[in-house]
């Protein structure tokens, strides 16, 4: 690893304590232990920065430790448009490290953030407090105990710090491991510290023990545990086809066994026979001593190497209180996030996939279930609002629970835009349960909102989540009380690693389904199908179960077994519907070793990894979830649309109009890289020009440009008939609620700020408005 690879992971860490330290001082802006702490952090990273030569990060840290100094010297004292000066600052540097330096990758340049520390006018209300003496700057330093990893930093949780000569203890606090001083030039204070944690609650202990010696760590990267998982993973099945192996030899043993006691009054066979299953028994019993003592061998090599891929929850936890804090003061809301069993532990590449449905989760808690103060005291409720987050583990399942004390679901309203946008039929929507209800905001699409933007809206996204779970096998479930609380619960396994599988036949081939997708197995009788809607049902407990076939569904149309009268089905629960897919043979469970397809082959619906079987075959695993989905997708096609309309609708490309280069370019990069074909405009002017010779499936409008503005532009196509209904995002720079009440009334169906731009956002509103 380069120098530059190190330092962003001593400064990934570092920034994550200086986000969370600032926020803890806007409520402990007296706490001197904290303001040491904060100080100490931005000079280690300072010095960091130098030898990395990352210029930039070195002088922006410089002018945070100038403010950190003042503090704690006492002659400013921390105040808010301090603190958000200093976090807009920590933002900056966590730009330009991930941007090797490059000032022209950032939103925010070096310059801009130094002239505004530098601007800060000291508090009025200061007071002086004697300190000790700043230490020296410019001194580069490195912990001795790294705290384990982030995200972001790509790196297990079993850390060696990089060597430096004659390096300096530090003190570990005993809330927070992760809140370390970095050396210091300054004296020990008098008397012992402890540092008030602003992170969130169960931060995972100190070790148990502080090695002396740099070689008893080691510092091990995600690809080479994953390589590591991966062989574990083929030693795995390696031991399983010893085991069937040592099967084959018994039964060859019992056979040999058979056939002496057949020709018993046969002399000659006998003496042939004999030594024969003598032999055959000795090697019965060297093969079973031999693979008792390897197999647990086996699979405690597996566990452990697994082991070290996991982390605790509070790796993706410790990064919500800062995105509350910005969005509550965005929209003008109170709210305090409170977390527990942050030290669960789980598979590091679980908690990546749990990231994205967290924040949807907690931003859809605070845009649409948390309500304004002057709504909660009239509700006779706390001005301030509680989000909850809930860990707890279960054998080798996890159960997170998010939960705000808020509006609760409107089922009317959720009722009324599913009719209105026909998913459902009012004769349906009458005999829907409240359960029911409330499940219809996970369907793709489902929105409430007005408008989609950059806050997404109870609903809006929730199918993202949907998609996040089932890809890691997970479920998810609702509860929710009007004016009370809305409850999400997410269920998923610890590891994805290993799976328990139902092994099933179709089209001739062998596939893997998770077991914690089924939910039973049947036989379909020919006799006994039955037409709903002109689809094939299948009666299950009383009720009309949909029945679709695997090797249809994997475009395979041959069928290999034997349906003269009846075959067997897997039922399953898709989202909030059952559904039957049939299948030739069920071949049993197993465990299995799941791998991962390539960055080529991850795209493929349906299916989320492969397997070698104990026979050495391979195996794909499926998601009969999303299977289902597109077969269902592609039957609807096939009843009397006109293929060659939707082939044309498709081909339609997206018209980005924006009179910044910059912002063109990025833009028709990530909507190309997704399969999109795109043209662009400079101007309203240049769009008006184009739109009449070219059919556009959706436009992406900036709004403040030159001529007519995007508002102005947006209204103008809604006065025209021919371009009432084409999709409109308005992507800009304009943040506060009156702009996007404006791009609302201008016609806009989603309103994308750039300071909260980002791929995914993008991409999940524009297939949300036109498919993908």
């Amino acid at each position: 690893m380069e120098t530059l690879d190190y330092f962003r992971m001593e400064a990934s860490e570092r920034l994550e304590r200086l986000s969370a330290g600032l926020m803890a001082l806007e409520n402990s802006t007296e706490d001197q232990t904290l303001i040491g702490d904060l100080f100490r952090e931005a000079h280690s990273l300072k010095g960091a920065a130098s030898v990395a030569g990352l210029g930039d990060v070195s002088e922006i840290c410089h002018k945070m430790e100038d403010l950190l100094s003042k503090v704690r010297d006492g002659t400013e004292q921390a105040s808010e448009v301090m603190i958000d000066a200093l976090l807009a600052a920590t933002d900056a540097v966590h730009q330009l490290v991930e941007a090797g330096g490059q000032e022209q990758d950032c939103a925010v340049g070096p310059a801009q953030i130094i002239e505004r520390l530098s601007n800060l006018e000291p508090s009025s209300n200061a007071t002086e407090v004697t300190s000790p003496a700043a230490p020296s700057p410019d001194v580069p330093t490195e912990d001795d105990d790294q705290p384990e990893a982030t995200l972001e930093s790509g790196v297990t949780p079993e850390p060696e710090p990089t060597p430096i000569p004659n390096p300096e203890p530090e003190a570990s606090t005993p809330d927070d491991p992760r809140v370390e001083d970095s050396p210091e030039d300054e004296p020990p204070p008098a008397e012992e510290e402890k540092v008030s944690s602003p992170r969130v609650e169960d931060s995972p202990s100190p070790r148990a023990s502080t090695s002396d010696s740099p070689m008893d760590t080691v510092r091990l990267g995600v690809d080479m545990l994953s390589a590591l998982a991966n062989l574990t993973g083929e030693l795995m099945v390696a031991g399983d086809r010893l085991r069937q192996r040592l099967g084959t030899v018994k039964e060859l043993h019992d056979l040999i066994r058979s056939e002496c006691n057949r020709h018993r009054d046969a002399q000659g066979i006998q003496d042939i026979l004999r030594p024969i299953a003598t032999s055959a028994r000795g090697l019965v019993d060297a093969y079973t001593a031999d693979f008792a003592a390897v197999e647990p061998l086996i699979t405690g090599i597996h566990e452990q190497v697994l082991d070290t891929r996991m982390l605790p929850v509070s790796v993706l936890f410790d990064q919500l209180p800062r995105f509350v804090r910005d969005y509550c003061r965005q929209e003008n809301i109170r709210a305090n996030l409170h977390t527990e069993g942050a030290l669960t532990r789980m598979d590091r590449q679980v908690l990546e996939q749990l990231r994205d449905p967290i924040i949807h989760l907690i931003r859809n808690a605070l845009s649409h279930g948390i309500e304004t103060p002057e709504e909660r005291r009239k509700l006779a409720k706390n001005p301030t609002g509680t989000v909850s987050l809930v860990t707890s583990r279960r054998g080798d399942r996890i159960r997170i629970t998010c939960e705000d004390d808020g509006r609760g679901i409107d089922h009317k309203r959720v009722l009324a835009k599913a009719i209105s946008s026909g998913t459902v039929t009012e004769v349906e929507a009458d005999g829907l349960t409240a359960q029911q209800i409330e499940n219809l905001i996970l369907r793709p699409g489902f929105s409430t909102s007005e408008m989609i933007t950059d806050v997404s809206g109870r609903g809006v996204g929730m199918d993202v989540v949907v998609g996040r779970m089932e890809a890691i096998r997970g479920t998810l479930g609702i509860e929710s009380e009007p004016k009370k609380f809305t409850r999400f619960v997410l269920e998923f396994p610890a590891s994805v690693a290993t799976l328990e599988g139902l092994l099933v036949q179709a089209g001739g081939h062998t596939y893997v389904v998770p077991t914690v997708s089924v939910v039973r197995t049947t036989r379909v009788e020919l006799a006994k199908l039955q037409s709903t809607c002109g689809k094939a049902t299948v009666s299950i407990d009383g009720q009309a179960v949909p029945l679709m076939m695997l090797a249809d569904l994997l475009g395979r149309a041959e069928f290999g077994g034997d349906a003269s009268d009846a075959f067997p089905a897997v039922v399953i629960r898709h989202r909030d519907l059952q559904i039957a897919v049939g299948v030739e043979r069920l071949l049993g469970v197993q465990t299995v070793v799941g791998k991962s397809l390539g960055d080529h082959l991850r795209s493929i619906r349906g299916v989320v990894g492969a397997t070698i079987l104990g026979t050495g075959l391979p195996a794909l695993i499926l998601e009969l979830g999303q299977l289902v989905q597109d077969g269902g997708t592609n039957l609807r096609r096939f009843e009397g649309q006109d293929g060659a309309s939707e082939l044309e609708e498709e081909l339609a490309p997206i018209l980005i109009v924006d009179d910044s280069l910059t912002t063109r370019m990025m833009e028709r990069s990530i909507l190309e890289s997704a399969g999109y074909i795109v043209d662009m405009a400079v101007s309203a002017e240049d769009a008006l020009q184009k739109i009449e010779d070219t059919t556009y499936r959706l436009m992406v409008v900036d709004v403040e440009m030159p001529g007519l503005n995007g508002f102005q532009l947006t209204r103008k196509l809604r006065d025209d008939e021919r371009f009432a209904d084409w999709p409109i995002i308005i992507v800009t720079s304009l943040a506060k609620e009156e702009h996007r009440r404006e791009g609302l009334d201008a016609g806009a169906n989603a309103y994308i700020v750039k300071g909260e731009f980002d791929q995914s956002n993008l991409l999940e509103t524009v297939e949300r408005l036109v498919g993908g």
